[in-house]
């Protein structure tokens, strides 16, 4: 049975809990239920990676204004060692901006 909207929203309050309630949280998910939260994490994560370069090249403190295209230069960058470095991943595909 595929999840719904719903499961996935009641799934996702498991990534805000304290550590010391992941086990029981996780022990309650199938197979499934633990890859998709686990790939909709890392993307979350690759995103909210990706997102913060970009508004630090744009408009970080110090730096002034580096443009659109070097700030997604350096967002696929950062993007990529999240991806790559903390998640294991081979090789990722830059997000064309």
């Amino acid at each position: 049975m595929p999840l719904t909207n719903d499961d996935l929203d009641q799934k996702f309050r498991g990534i805000l809990m304290v550590p010391a309630e992941l086990e029981a949280f996780v022990d309650q998910l199938n197979t499934e239920e633990r890859r998709l939260l686990s790939e909709h994490c890392e993307s979350i994560a690759a995103s909210a990676a990706f997102t913060a370069s970009y508004l630090s090249e744009r408009y970080g403190y110090g730096c002034g204004d580096q443009g659109h295209d070097d700030a997604v230069k350096a967002a696929n960058k950062v993007r990529r060692i999240v991806r790559c470095k903390a998640f294991g991943y081979n090789e990722t595909r830059d997000i064309k901006v």
